[in-house]
């Protein structure tokens, strides 16, 4: 959640957010998504993640996220 309470009417999904997902390699520039209309977002669970191995951390570009936004969260988490 982006707002700084519970999601209510002025709330809206932010689409066109960058999300980017890093691994244990510093070197490595990570796997980026974008948030679809509805805000949710995910990463291909049968992606090759070798290059840099977990554990993950995500991050988002919040150039496009105001106050009354909100991003949903990934229904499923990527082990490895």
């Amino acid at each position: 959640m982006v707002d700084t309470g519970a999601a209510g009417s002025n709330d809206l999904p932010v689409a066109g957010v960058t999300m980017t997902l890093k691994g244990s390699n510093p070197a490595h520039p990570g796997w980026t998504t974008t948030t679809k209309a509805d805000g949710s977002w995910s990463f291909p669970a049968s992606a090759d993640y070798s290059a840099s191995p977990g554990p993950f951390t995500v991050t988002l570009n919040a150039d496009k996220v105001n106050r009354d936004g909100y991003l949903a969260p990934s229904p499923s988490r990527v082990t490895a």
